[in-house]
């Protein structure tokens, strides 16, 4: 891969590719993204590179690593704090209180020309409307009572953090001044 050589060597990291979009969309809809988990971005967008090479790369790259949430250890990722990106603008649903019954949720992205629907339970549409990379999951989550929701709620943020819809901040902790870092 000499794209993936080109970066490195200029001291950046690979984030992830606003190509990869379309391609993902198609193992979201039969839920094979599970044997994803726990991959990050950069390294879902070098397998698709691998099985399926593209002649151009719309490549995200940073000089600041990678964050990678602990997806197998949800007692860790409990204490991450979800934010959404901006690259997707939600259409939230009207609403109704029924935690566990299902909503219709659109995200539409002008940027990659993308609208995903995806039928979520109420529970997790409020979890994103309240995901403003401040408060972690756990403190999200706690006014709705809903029980052990750590499996179904891992995936979902998968699917959602790999499409670019949310990102996963680190728990708050305190440097060295006492400030938050």
């Amino acid at each position: 891969m000499r794209w993936g050589e080109l970066y490195q060597a200029a001291g950046l990291h690979l984030l992830g590719s606003y190509s990869i979009y379309r391609l993902l969309r198609r193992i979201f809809r039969d839920r094979s993204y599970r044997f994803l988990i726990p991959r990050s971005r950069a390294e879902v967008v070098e397998l698709f590179e691998m099985v399926r090479p593209r002649g151009f790369h719309g490549l995200i790259l940073s000089r600041q690593p990678e964050l990678r949430p602990p997806w197998n250890k949800t007692d860790q990722l409990r204490n991450w704090r979800p934010v959404l990106t901006g690259l997707y603008h939600p259409q939230w649903p009207q609403k109704a209180k029924r935690w566990v019954e299902p909503r219709n949720l659109k995200l539409k992205s002008p940027a990659t020309n993308t609208l995903v629907e995806l039928p979520t339970p109420e529970w997790q549409v409020e979890l994103l409307r309240c995901s403003n990379g401040k408060d972690s999951l756990s403190d999200i989550l706690q006014p709705f009572g809903i029980r052990n929701p750590w499996g179904s709620l891992r995936d979902q943020l998968y699917l959602l953090y790999q499409l670019g819809v949310i990102n996963l901040l680190p728990p708050a902790s305190f440097g060295s001044r006492g400030r938050v870092s």
